[in-house]
Parts: C-alpha cells; structure tokens; sequence
C-alpha cells in the first residue's frame, strides 16, 4: 500500500457520460450524483487490481480512497491498496469530503477465514472494519458492491443503501 494521489480532472470514464454503465445518479446524495465525485466511488471497485496473493488466484485487491479539495478547489484522492479481502486505509486527509472502498470480491470465495479455510466474501454490506473506520471518520464514507452502494454517516455509522444502477447490468 502507500499513498497515490490522483487527480479526476481528466475522469477515468467510469459512469456516464464517460461510458456506458447505468450509474444511478437520482440518489438524492451529493457525491453519488456528481459525476466526478461519482468516478472516485467506482474507481474503488472498477480499478482494483488483480490480486497478487497467490492463495486467491483470479481475485482483486481492495482499494480505498478518499477524496478531498485542494487549496485550489480542484478534486483529488488519495487511495490504499489492500488485500483481496482487507485494505487499510491512510488516514483521513485535511479538506477530506468522502472516503470510499469496493468489495470487488463479492460473494467469491476467499482464502483465509479466522480457522484459515475458504469462504465467502460478504455480500451483505459493509463489514466490521468498514464500520470502524465511519465511526471514526468525520466525513460519509461509500462501500461499493455489485449492485448497490452503502454510505455509512461519519461518527454513527449508519447505513443508507442506493441502488448502483438505474437499470439490471
């Protein structure tokens, strides 16, 4: 892992108009219905790289990243690469808006559990530790799935569950 930051002023083309995936962008949220904040969110689940863990061939790394503005008012993040089943992300950045992380291997199965045998990944939302991080967190953090997105509010945790797209992929 390690910082990277990138810049979206040029998007990676992940929801419309940058391609063809019916992203939901009616979700009544601020950073899932801007398109640029929007990219950043997908970023963690359509970027994650393939795995290099050679217990999990053909799985994806997790990726975290948060968002934030730079003095200029330009939108920017930083992001952490983690394991096909855990990543850890930086700490939270000054001028932070979002943080956000995919669950690439969603209902796959995975090696290894607390006994060390496969299982499945959840499929379910966020998981323990992504909760942790929102009770610490000052700004809403995103759980990207399949199909859905969850933003767990900062220092509470709550849930709220949006729909990913406006039609079935």
């Amino acid at each position: 892992a390690g910082n990277n930051p990138i810049s979206f002023s040029d998007p990676y083309g992940l929801c419309p108009p940058y391609d063809d995936d019916p992203c939901n962008f009616d979700t009544g949220d601020p950073n899932l219905d801007d398109p640029e904040r929007r990219n950043i969110v997908e970023t963690t689940f359509k970027g994650a790289p393939a795995t290099k863990d050679s217990r999990n061939p053909g799985l994806k790394d997790e990726i975290w990243a948060w968002a934030f503005t730079t003095a200029d008012g330009s939108l920017e993040s930083v992001t952490s690469v983690g394991g096909p089943t855990v990543v850890q992300p930086t700490n939270q950045p000054v001028g932070a808006i979002f943080g956000a992380h995919g669950h690439v291997n969603e209902g796959k199965l995975v090696c290894c559990g607390q006994n060390g045998n496969r299982a499945f990944a959840s499929s379910g939302g966020p998981s323990r530790p992504d909760k942790a991080i929102a009770h610490e967190a000052t700004v809403p953090t995103y759980i990207v799935g399949k199909d859905k997105i969850w933003r767990l509010d900062p220092g509470t945790g709550k849930k709220t569950t949006f729909d990913r797209w406006t039609s079935p992929k």
